[in-house]
């Protein structure tokens, strides 16, 4: 049985820290309609879940980064607050069960600090498959890109519901490269002469900058003179700060004191 801090034992409460994935059958599903989704599974698994106080209690979740609609994750991240002990593999084993098709968790693990997932979250990774018809061969991709990523500054503009401003994305792309892609994902009857790429990145994520895949598609194709278009994107990381250090949220560095 994994160790529950004396903190835990004293106060009757028990954080656990899960990871699970958003696959396919559910990547048009909202981020509150997930949260919904959750929600419904712990009442049906009657897992000892704790409430918030007040006029309406609700289970206390708190979850990562959300996913825009029509992305897939294999990395999501989410808080757990209990009333009773429970072992990680039994409640993912209850949780599961009750979980549709396409929405699963993978991993959990006891969680002996009080810090938030959603307020941690610095950086995440994605997959972001696009295609191009200007007939680019990976080489010149590669050369376009290893271009883009020595530019000084990379400027975008960013609109919101009430103004647009210029940004500098630059500081936010932590990696990134471009790889032909051996799946193909599009119709050739559309874009017959279409050439595929998977781009890696990593990016800054979170409440105080965050950069979305989108944004760093279309500086791309502004600053290398490509036409790169989004077929889909996957998220395939999410990344807290420990001290000076980006770690994983599931790392024991993580979960202690």
């Amino acid at each position: 049985m994994e160790e529950v801090s004396a903190l835990s034992l004293n106060s009757n409460s028990y954080s656990m820290r899960v990871k699970f994935i958003r696959g396919e059958e559910i990547k048009y599903i909202s981020h509150l309609d997930i949260m919904r989704t959750f929600k419904r599974a712990i009442r049906r698994s009657h897992i000892p879940i704790g409430y918030s106080r007040g006029f309406n209690p609700q289970p206390q979740i708190v979850f990562g980064l959300p996913l825009a609609i029509g992305v897939t994750s294999e990395a999501d991240y989410a808080d757990f607050q209990f009333v009773e002990y429970i072992e990680p593999n039994d409640f993912t084993r209850r949780l599961n069960k009750e979980l549709p098709p396409g929405l699963k968790v993978i991993e959990a693990k006891i969680k002996h600090n009080k810090d938030n997932i959603m307020a941690k979250i610095v950086a995440a990774s994605y997959k972001i498959f696009v295609y191009s018809s200007l007939n680019l061969g990976i080489n010149e991709v590669r050369q376009k890109v290893n271009a883009f990523k020595k530019m000084e500054n990379i400027i975008v503009q960013k609109d919101s519901k009430k103004t647009a401003r210029e940004i500098d994305i630059k500081p936010m792309i932590h990696k990134l490269k471009i790889d032909e892609c051996i799946d193909k994902y599009i119709d050739k009857h559309i874009e017959e002469y279409a050439e595929e790429f998977i781009i890696s990145a990593l990016l800054s994520a979170g409440g105080t900058v965050n950069l979305k895949p989108e944004m760093l598609v279309t500086a791309l194709n502004m600053y290398t003179v490509t036409d790169f278009r989004i077929i889909h994107i996957h998220r395939t990381g999410l990344f807290i700060k420990k001290g000076e250090e980006i770690i994983d949220p599931l790392d024991s560095q993580a979960l202690e004191y």
